[in-house]
């Protein structure tokens, strides 16, 4: 109706990067919650040029007004970081990289230099938070982050291997990217209280499970770790659940963080007829939050690279 195309073209122009924001715009498209079987599987590069730092840098230089106080990595504690994550000793390594992340949310020219320091070590939760942060800081400034800063929050790491994985299993890898982020921050050794483990953290009795349906007779739950092992349990899984769903990629999300049988429950074993009033109506805080965020980044990768 008239009526809800003016609160929709409202709420889109209040947030159009918020969750209701973005569902506003799709309503008004007619966009459909299925996933596409013509869809792209190409993954952009994720390597950094000079020109992408450079790029970053004038534009912080357009709006902050304070100096560069050089490499943030150069100091004792940068220095002392770096040294424990070369010898493996991640956790105490990645404890002072936050430090140093904290210390510095404040100061694009720190984040910068953090960001950096931290795309070149592949540590992408703490880069993903700089991109993050520079953009907040940016936006307030009343100057929009340009691509490069984009890119620093939702990289395409692991690209080839999703690329290939979506292409073989009819998925839209920046859907499954959008996946990764949430799910570990492309930390390839995170570990949930729960036990999910890898990239796309998938729980080890779930990976005996699909090793049992791919036919995998080498698997072992510490082979979740493994950035091939990870996509490729993980897109299996995730097309698995599509499957189930007539290619609805919101209830397959759902059913990769809750379980099929929490979704079942909540939908009566019937498809989901409107989208908006189930997402309103998941019972659990996780999952609610869970298929919100994905469903921005999603928008996002697409907005970033698919211009």
């Amino acid at each position: 109706t008239a009526a809800a195309d003016k609160h929709w073209s409202e709420a889109a122009r209040i947030s159009p990067w918020s969750y209701y924001g973005l569902r506003a715009q799709d309503l008004q498209n007619g966009y459909i919650i299925r996933l596409a079987a013509d869809v792209p599987t190409d993954v952009p590069d994720d390597r950094f040029t000079d020109a992408d730092w450079q790029e970053i840098a004038t534009w912080i230089d357009g709006w902050y007004t304070a100096e560069s106080s050089g490499d943030v990595m150069s100091g004792t504690r940068g220095r002392r970081a770096m040294t424990l994550w070369r010898l493996g000793w991640q956790d105490e390594a990645l404890a002072l990289f936050r430090a140093i992340r904290d210390d510095v949310r404040d100061n694009p020219w720190g984040l910068l230099s953090l960001a950096r320091a931290m795309r070149e070590e592949g540590i992408y939760s703490i880069s993903i938070y700089c991109g993050d942060r520079l953009a907040i800081l940016g936006n307030a400034a009343g100057a929009p982050p340009p691509t490069a800063v984009s890119r620093l929050s939702y990289p395409t790491a692991y690209g080839h291997l999703v690329s290939t994985h979506a292409q073989r299993r009819a998925l839209d890898p920046f859907l499954f990217l959008s996946l990764i982020r949430q799910e570990s921050r492309f930390d390839s050794w995170a570990i949930s209280r729960s036990g999910a483990s890898g990239l796309t953290q998938v729980m080890p009795a779930t990976g005996a499970w699909i090793a049992e349906r791919i036919n995998d007779n080498t698997y072992h739950r510490d082979m979740l770790y493994r950035p091939v092992v990870s996509v490729n349990y993980g897109t299996w899984y995730i097309r698995h659940l599509l499957d189930l769903y007539d290619n609805d990629w919101v209830a397959a999300l759902a059913a990769y963080n809750a379980g099929p049988g929490n979704l079942q429950r909540w939908t009566g074993g019937e498809a989901i007829a409107d989208h908006d009033l189930f997402y309103e109506t998941i019972p659990m805080e996780e999952p609610k939050s869970y298929v919100r965020l994905i469903y921005q980044q999603y928008r996002r990768y697409e907005q970033i690279y698919r211009r």
